[in-house]
């Protein structure tokens, strides 16, 4: 989403808070920010809506300044965090879950890594998403190629690691 709206003429930075909720434009001066707030909020859904809008006075929003917002680079920077953090958990209970030895669960959760940030870089590289779930269709496939690229495996090693990395995936 923040590469979309970034891509808006005239906008200088797009930011997100924590949540992924509240968005944040920062025109350039040659912006018109009618128009960069309609692209924006065209982009982000009809849910959408401008918090400077007279309309926007609800009190049980949980909406702060003093938040944390975060730049596109921000969230690729966590998202190589998380991808390394679930291949590493995630291939630690698929090696224990099949028996692999020790250099084999080693190479399975680096592969592991390769593949979810190849997912990560995909959602990214296409501006971003709002759906959810999106990870519960897209890991499946990088957790086959990072089994079938793993050399060493037997066939009943290599099926009890993707059973283990399917039930993760669902925890």
């Amino acid at each position: 989403m923040l590469a979309q709206l970034n891509r808006i003429p005239g906008v200088i930075s797009a930011q997100v808070d924590v949540t992924g909720r509240h968005f944040v434009i920062i025109p350039g001066a040659e912006a018109i920010e009618e128009s960069a707030i309609d692209q924006a909020i065209r982009i982000l859904g009809p849910n959408s809506r401008d918090l400077k809008d007279p309309e926007f006075e609800n009190p049980n929003e949980e909406y702060d300044l003093e938040e944390i917002w975060l730049t596109a680079d921000n969230i690729r920077s966590l998202s190589l965090l998380e991808a390394r953090i679930l291949a590493n958990n995630w291939g630690r209970s698929a090696a224990a879950d099949a028996d692999l030895p020790d250099d084999l669960a080693l190479r399975l959760a680096s592969r592991l890594r390769l593949e979810l940030t190849k997912e990560f870089d995909r959602i990214h590289a296409q501006g971003g998403t709002m759906d959810r779930n999106w990870y519960r269709r897209a890991f499946p496939a990088a957790f086959e190629r990072a089994v079938h690229g793993l050399s060493g495996l037997s066939g009943s090693q290599a099926g009890c690691v993707r059973d283990s990395l399917l039930r993760s995936l669902n925890k």
